[in-house]
Formats: C-alpha cells, sequence, structure tokens
C-alpha cells in the first residue's frame, strides 16, 4: 500500500510539473539532435558523407520549424546548418555536376539569410544569428559574385550584420566574430567604405584584436583551416597595403608563414591550394628581400 501511495505521489508530480518544463525539455531534445548531427557533419564535411550529413541536419532544422516557425534556437541553427551545407558544396565543387555547386551556394546561401534575418526580429540581442547570416550571406557571394551583391543591396546589411555580431560577442565562437568583422571591412569596396587605406586600416585593427586573443590556440578554432587561409593571405595584402614598421611587416611574414603552413595540411582541396598559392607568393616576397639585402651589403 505504501509502495502504491509512492508511486502515485511521483506520478502525480510528474503530472503536475508545469507544462513550460516540459516543453523546455522537448525543445532541448531537438537542439541536442540537431546539434550532434552537425558537429558529426562537420567533422567530415570535406567528403560527400559530410556534405550528406549536413544536409539531412539543414533538412531536420526545416521539419522542425513547420512546427514551431518562431523557434530562435532552431532557426539560427537552421542558418547554421544551411550556410556549412553550401560551404560542403563550394569545398567539393570538383566532384559535383558542373556549376551544381554554385546553385547550392546560392539557394541554401539564401535559405539561411532568410532564417537568420527571421531569428534577428525576433530575439535580436543574441548574437548567432548575426553570426550565421553573414556566413551564409559569404556562400551567397561566392556564388552571385560580389557585383551582384552589391546591386542588390546585400553588403550593407551584411556590414550591419557583422558589426552587430562583434559587439554583442566578440568572442562569439573561438572569436570568430571579431575575426569575421576583419575579413569583411579588408573586401568592402571603395565607395562603401571610403579609401583603400582606410578600409585596412580598421580591419588590420581588429584582426590585432583577434591574433591577440587566439594566436596561442588557433589550430583548435572551428574552422582553423578556413581562418589560417585567409589570415595568410590578409598579412601578405595588409604589407602591400599599409605603410608599417620594417619589424611590423617581418613579423606579419612570419605570421602568414605559420597560418598558411597550417593550412597547407586542410583536407579541403580548395583551401590547401590557397595556401599553396599564398606561400608561392610569400617565398617569391622572401626572394626579392634575400636580394635586396645581399645588394645591400655590397653597396656598404
Amino acid at each position: 500500500m505504501e509502495k502504491r501511495a509512492i508511486r502515485f505521489f511521483l506520478a502525480l508530480g510528474v503530472i503536475c510539473m508545469p507544462l513550460s518544463a516540459l516543453a523546455t525539455e522537448k525543445q532541448d531534445d531537438r537542439y541536442t539532435l540537431i546539434d550532434n548531427l552537425f558537429q558529426r557533419a562537420h567533422q567530415i564535411a570535406h567528403t560527400a558523407e559530410g556534405m550528406d550529413l549536413m544536409h539531412q541536419s539543414a533538412e531536420l532544422c526545416e521539419n522542425y520549424l513547420e512546427q514551431d516557425p518562431q523557434d530562435y534556437e532552431l532557426l539560427w541553427r537552421y542558418a547554421r546548418s544551411a550556410g556549412e551545407y553550401a560551404e560542403s558544396a563550394y569545398i567539393l565543387q570538383n566532384q559535383l555536376p558542373q556549376n551544381n555547386w554554385k546553385d547550392i551556394c546560392r539557394d541554401w546561401g539564401q535559405k539561411g539569410i532568410d532564417a537568420a534575418s527571421k531569428a534577428q526580429q525576433i530575439a535580436p540581442e543574441r548574437v548567432e544569428a548575426y553570426c550565421w547570416r553573414t556566413v551564409c550571406m559569404d556562400k551567397f557571394v561566392k556564388s552571385a559574385g560580389i557585383m551582384n551583391a552589391v546591386y542588390e543591396g546585400a553588403l550593407p546589411k551584411t556590414k550591419h550584420d557583422v558589426k552587430s555580431g562583434y559587439q554583442l560577442d566578440p568572442a562569439y565562437l573561438g572569436h570568430l566574430t571579431t575575426y569575421s568583422y576583419a575579413m569583411f571591412l579588408c573586401r568592402l569596396p571603395m565607395w562603401i567604405e571610403g579609401s583603400p587605406k582606410s578600409k585596412w586600416t580598421r580591419a588590420y585593427e581588429y584582426y590585432k584584436e583577434y591574433s591577440a586573443a587566439t594566436r596561442d590556440n588557433f589550430t583548435e578554432l572551428f574552422e582553423a583551416d578556413v581562418r589560417a587561409a585567409h589570415t595568410g593571405q590578409f598579412l601578405l595584402d595588409v604589407n602591400e597595403q599599409l605603410k608599417l614598421p620594417d619589424c611590423e611587416k617581418t613579423q606579419n611574414y612570419r605570421d602568414a608563414r605559420i597560418y598558411l603552413e597550417f593550412a597547407l595540411q586542410s583536407p579541403r582541396p580548395v583551401y590547401r591550394d590557397w595556401a599553396a598559392e599564398q606561400l608561392q607568393r610569400l617565398n617569391a616576397i622572401d626572394g626579392v628581400k634575400k636580394i635586396a639585402g645581399i645588394r645591400d651589403k655590397q653597396a656598404n
């Protein structure tokens, strides 16, 4: 009798649990399922299997959003999966039918943009939607081209997203928001950002903030190989665009080599080839510097 009473009150406790608590538990299960699938996909994103898993994670978000279209957590996760699915298509472009990767980048980049925009309206104080909308726009631009993005008026909005993400949380996802702000500024056309010197100066300032926070562990960051390839080229460009002290330029060249040699080990051919190309550029610069040094010694 006593055991029955205990079971009764335990059951009553579950029945009387606030519906909001039960709903939260159900939602958490959905988010965990999506996150786990995303992580599995991202670990092998450079393979066809990884691309398929990323597509599944995006479709899973779509299915949940049909039931709950105003769920912020689902919306930003959908933008994340859509953007990374488009990234997988970009990486595997040589293994896909002709120009199919462009269709995927354009279509899924746009889907991610739409989802992130909706999430921003629901929770404008949260960082995730700003960050992943920027990622999705990057994939869209890879397909449509920078000039089409300018024509459609997308860049001012993206600039707002990048800046907002940085302001809300500069350390989000391994300082991805700070990194994105630096890389975005240097890519802006002059008529949006101002003079070339102005955009490179500002981009360099945010890069130095990013570097100070991540240089000791950059190999462990989310999308470390992609960031390394971008950063290596960025440092070479900065040394060309800005008048920096010789000692600072030398350090930038050293750092560029570290980043590019790491990116050279990427499992993703696109970024591996990009790193190799930029290393050739750096080696050529080193060769010119050595010749100049020999001539200076001979002159003295």
